[in-house]
């Protein structure tokens, strides 16, 4: 059992972790309540839905533990000696400069160099001067560390990358296989598991962790928070221990799943179902109504507000007589009517009925009375023209009688010359 629970630790082996998750929840829900009740701390079930109660519970906790061991054997498999990186090989920091991984270098090279081992300790000595030299060559060239800070040893196996985007590209292509098969493989398995496929959560996380893992491996340096926690962590192994996170998740929610369907809203059976349906459909037939009874109201409401703008209904009489007819027949048929139906609606039906009837008429006799000035004009023109005329014909003609009696002295016979040599008006006018 501990041994396969060490394997599915192992990030290559993506059979392991899912024949753990499958063997461990069922035997630990098993010997978990198996030592509940042996123990009293928990009463036996009485009903099948109690001891079904029971076993989701046990299995919910049961599964919860093995995430967490999972998670914490995820960070603690980083720390490892036999995958210790080039940087805790070398007993430096990870932003040490060239001059202290030379510094160290020299220092561990000093005791393990073969010349200065022992045939006792010469085999691993020897070794281990191996891998000291390994990661001297690596970090002291920047572009490899660089590609080994976030793609790990593999990148000195890689033999056609020359510069550093074709070190990123070549990295990114290894990262993408895994988001390919893992989680395609570990649907396979779910399905034979007989668990969902088509989770929203079983979609959205390997998402998720993709794009974690690229904002990792494309920053220059490493994230602050990650820093702080694991100071002495590439960024390569901060994406082991994603890839650990990511694969225990999937088999946990498998395991959950199952235990807490989803919440279902609306009826519990069919009728209630053709209950909800009726009463719906009978709340939408009374919406219906209401909106056309609204419809309605508003549109005699916006009638009654455009009542005092409507232009007059235009009389089809030509002459005055005709519009008098007109209106005092309207005014005759509105009388009957309002007898018919009542005093108020008499009143209003009479008043309205009158009042197209005057406002025709009216119309027409402006019509004719302003007609009727257009013709007089010229006529009073004239007469205003013969007026002032007159008024200067008889302005000269006592002004030349003066003269005339000035130059006589006779006032009298220039009177009767003047009366005798003037000319009627009347007749100048005519």
């Amino acid at each position: 059992m501990w041994s396969l629970l060490r394997a599915a630790a192992d990030e290559s082996n993506v059979l392991a972790p899912f024949i753990a998750w499958s063997v461990f929840p069922v035997i630990g829900t098993t010997l978990a309540l198996r030592f509940a009740y042996s123990s009293h701390f928990l009463a036996q079930p009485k009903t099948p839905a109690q001891a079904s109660q029971h076993q989701t519970y046990a299995r919910a906790i049961i599964v919860g533990a093995y995430l967490l061991y999972s998670l914490l054997g995820a960070l603690v498999a980083v720390f490892r000696p036999e995958v210790a990186n080039h940087y805790a090989l070398l007993g430096i920091a990870y932003d040490d400069d060239g001059d202290a991984i030379k510094k160290s270098f020299r220092k561990l090279a000093r005791q393990y160099h073969p010349d200065k081992l022992t045939d006792a300790n010469r085999e691993t000595g020897e070794a281990f001067f191996l891998l000291i030299r390994k990661a001297h060559d690596t970090l002291t060239d920047p572009m490899t560390r660089f590609a080994y800070d976030r793609f790990g040893p593999a990148v000195l196996d890689w033999r056609e990358p020359k510069t550093l985007r074709e070190y990123m590209q070549h990295g990114f292509k290894e990262s993408i296989l895994f988001y390919v098969f893992n989680p395609l493989f570990h649907t396979v398995l779910i399905w034979i598991h007989g668990s969902r496929v088509d989770s929203y959560w079983r979609f959205a996380h390997p998402i998720v962790t993709a794009a974690i893992e690229y904002y990792v491996l494309s920053r220059p340096v490493r994230p602050q928070l990650l820093a702080r926690l694991f100071p002495l962590m590439t960024p390569r192994e901060y994406v082991l221990i994603l890839h650990h996170f990511y694969t225990a998740l999937i088999m946990a929610f498998a395991q959950l799943g199952p235990l807490f369907p989803p919440r279902q809203y609306g009826p519990a059976n069919a009728a209630e179902k053709q209950q909800l349906e009726a009463a719906a459909l009978g709340l939408a037939e009374g919406i219906k109504m209401l909106s056309r009874a609204a419809e309605a109201e508003a549109g005699g409401l916006l009638v009654r507000e455009l009542e005092p703008f409507r232009a007059p209904t235009k009389s089809k009489a030509k002459t005055l007589p005709e519009a008098a007819a007109s209106a005092a027949a309207a005014h005759t048929a509105s009388k009957s009517k309002n007898t018919t139906t009542g005093s108020e609606k008499e009143s209003s039906s009479s008043s309205s009925a009158l009042t197209n009837a005057q406002q025709t008429w009216i119309q027409l006799l402006s019509d004719r009375i302003f007609y009727m000035r257009l013709e007089a004009a010229p006529v009073v023109r004239e007469l205003v023209r013969v007026e002032v005329a007159k008024a200067a014909l008889e302005r000269n003609r006592t002004a030349a009688a003066g003269n005339v009696g000035k130059s006589t002295g006779s006032p009298r016979q220039d009177k009767e010359k003047v009366s005798v040599g003037a000319v009627p008006v009347g007749a100048e006018t005519s």
